[in-house]
């Protein structure tokens, strides 16, 4: 908090683009804005006032807002306890699970979402810098996903990956300068793709299964409400892997890994919502 929060600023003034943006940069906070509630005022304030700057930096940024908003759908829960949120948190958490599944089975059949949602792009826009028409549902993911499908079955490698350092073949050279691809390309912006290209249908189930058990852990096996939001938190993080959610060295990704680790931490999920209240307070009191 005390050293990823300033830099987070200072990012905000750098006029870096792409996956190290001022938005990636502090994704993180979307999962300590469920930890806002046993904070101080003072820090409750400064990390939501952050996270509506990173909003409004680049509204653009869909992955940003689709957190953005997806956090805010929880809040809403928290604050409508009269709602049954337990019931409605864990219809959620089913949802986001298998959501993505079904829709990847789908595009075998011929209906891809991304191409359906990208018949509508004209329709769909906003003005950004420059006062140009930026598509919100433009299709910029099918050929990603085509790309790491064919990189990891040209060879036979769908079962275990090309690993880290494999390149495979892009339709990006065609678009852009190709000199920088010349060998094909090394990972890609999408998560759950990379997981794939690294370790192949094996390291997908691996991280599919930690996802799953994890947020199954944290609302069916917890005594407060903080784990269970985390829970849902984290079949969101898994159903956002098949969107973005670049595997790298960030704090975006390690606090997706901290969600996760808390939900399997059994002295976590134990605490009541008055002691986990009283362990973060303790924590945080200093700041």
């Amino acid at each position: 908090m005390l050293i990823s929060l300033p830099l987070s600023v200072l990012k905000y003034f750098s006029g870096k683009f792409g996956m190290n943006d001022f938005t990636h940069y502090v994704s993180f906070l979307y999962l300590i804005l469920l930890f806002v509630p046993f904070f101080k005022k003072k820090w409750k304030i400064i990390i939501i006032v952050i996270c509506f700057i990173s909003i409004f930096y680049d509204l653009k940024s869909r992955s940003n807002i689709l957190n953005f908003g997806f956090i805010s759908i929880l809040f809403f829960l928290a604050i409508f306890k009269n709602l049954n949120t337990l019931k409605y948190l864990k219809k959620i958490r089913v949802f986001l699970l298998f959501l993505p599944f079904f829709l990847v089975t789908l595009s075998f059949f011929g209906l891809n979402i991304f191409v359906f949602f990208d018949e509508y792009k004209t329709e769909y826009s906003i003005k950004g810098k420059d006062n140009l028409d930026i598509s919100m549902v433009n299709d910029s993911r099918t050929g990603v996903y085509l790309d790491a499908w064919n990189g990891v079955t040209k060879e036979n490698n769908l079962i275990f990956g090309i690993s880290a350092a494999g390149y495979h073949d892009t339709f990006l050279k065609d678009i852009f300068d190709g000199s920088n691809l010349k060998n094909g390309r090394l990972g890609s912006e999408v998560g759950i793709l990379e997981y794939l290209l690294r370790g192949g249908l094996v390291f997908v189930l691996v991280i599919v299964l930690l996802h799953y058990f994890a947020s199954k852990l944290a609302i069916y096996k917890s005594n407060n409400l903080l784990c269970k939001f985390l829970g849902v938190y984290i079949s969101f993080r898994l159903f956002f892997l098949f969107i973005e959610a670049q595997v790298s060295f960030n704090l975006s990704n390690i606090s997706t890994f901290l969600a996760l680790g808390l939900c399997l931490n059994q002295t976590f999920r134990n605490f009541t919502n008055n002691e986990m209240k009283t362990f973060l307070n303790r924590i945080f009191y200093k700041m």
